[in-house]
């Protein structure tokens, strides 16, 4: 995806926005945050797990739509 477009700061606004604090991580050596981390804390529960991973897809899902990316189900 183009630097330009700044997707990971974005995706970090709309999980944000939809109550998940996400955080930006480059890779090792890269240039950029060109991805992100989920860490919830060790005394989370499955359905904590199940709510976390519906508001990353969700927010995954409005960053496609937002870029008029194709969404694979």
């Amino acid at each position: 995806m183009p630097q330009g477009l700044n997707a990971n700061l974005r995706l970090i606004d709309l999980a944000f926005e939809r109550g998940l604090i996400i955080y930006s991580r480059r890779v090792r050596g890269g240039p950029l945050s060109d991805n992100f981390m989920v860490c919830p804390p060790l005394i989370v529960t499955r359905e904590q797990i199940g709510e976390i991973i519906a508001v990353l897809g969700d927010s995954l899902e409005a960053l496609a739509a937002e870029l008029d990316l194709p969404v694979q189900r």
